[in-house]
């Protein structure tokens, strides 16, 4: 089982306090120094926001996929080293885990899997415009074929659909876009396997990789998962398995807790009544 957890800063600040039992009230507290320090680097405060999120997303979903208590995720010993440049900025790591994390204006998404299924994370929003050059740098020839039988509003979404699959393939791989997208090819679905999410189960259809000139790209999977309106999001891994969002079981646990208040208020009120009959 892959897990991910596609959430918003707002959302995810709103649900510390009651996934940590008051422990943790803030974001920062969540993460370490160096996630602190990774976030104010960024001089625009809407991306400070934004990798803040994404550093403490990521470590919760990998606490809460380690089975450990999501006040626990500031002590995990997630490591961040580029290959090229040797810059703490690369593919996070942790033992006995495999991570990814991806970010797109107001939201982030996160995966966490088992070592060896090298799992790979992509959020996109839908851009009102893109430019002919993004698509031939985006698109396999094979997709730029396919895009101009598409009515032309379709086309936009399916662009960022492609790149997202393969965004998540080549973050996946370990080689990001050293590998250029448009030499990457995903062939029709043809594995289904199923997401549980907020709204209950649904299908996932993983599409595997047909051409690639990197042997570590090869035999890669990426599936499309549902996202908010207005942006696309994917998950890829060496296999295809079920997904699990970490936010449906937020939810459940929050409609647990208002049952059993709901149910010992009850007994309260029938308490009160009995005694003074």
């Amino acid at each position: 089982m892959i897990s991910v957890l596609l959430t918003s800063s707002a959302e995810l600040q709103a649900r510390l306090p009651r996934l940590t039992g008051g422990r943790l009230v803030r974001l920062e507290e969540a993460v370490t120094v160096q996630d602190q320090a990774a976030a104010a680097a960024k001089l625009d405060p809407a991306d400070q926001q934004r990798v803040l999120t994404a550093r403490c997303a990521l470590r919760l979903t990998a606490a809460t996929h380690l089975g450990a208590g999501a006040q626990e995720a500031a002590q995990l010993q997630i490591r961040r080293q580029c290959e090229q440049c040797g810059g703490p900025h690369g593919r996070p790591q942790l033992d006995g885990i495999s991570l990814s994390s991806s970010s797109s204006a107001r939201h982030v998404l996160t995966g966490a899997a088992a070592p060896g299924r090298d799992v790979g994370v992509d959020v996109e929003a839908i851009p009102e415009r893109l430019s002919p050059e993004f698509t031939e740098y985006a698109l396999h020839r094979t997709e730029r074929g396919a895009l101009q039988r598409l009515a032309a509003a379709a086309q936009i979404p399916a662009v960022i659909e492609h790149w997202v699959l393969k965004e998540a393939v080549l973050k996946a791989a370990g080689v990001g876009l050293n590998h250029p997208p448009g030499a990457l090819l995903l062939g029709t679905p043809e594995v289904s396997t199923r997401w549980h999410g907020r709204t209950g189960s649904a299908e996932l259809r993983w599409a595997p990789v047909v051409e690639t000139g990197d042997s570590r790209v090869e035999g890669m999977w990426s599936t499309l998962i549902p996202s908010p309106r207005g942006w696309v999001a994917a998950v890829a891994a060496r296999s295809p398995e079920d997904i699990s969002d970490l936010a449906a079981s937020w939810e459940d646990r929050d409609r647990g807790h208002r049952q059993l208040s709901a149910g010992l208020g009850a007994g309260r009120a029938r308490s009160a009544t009995d005694f003074r009959a």
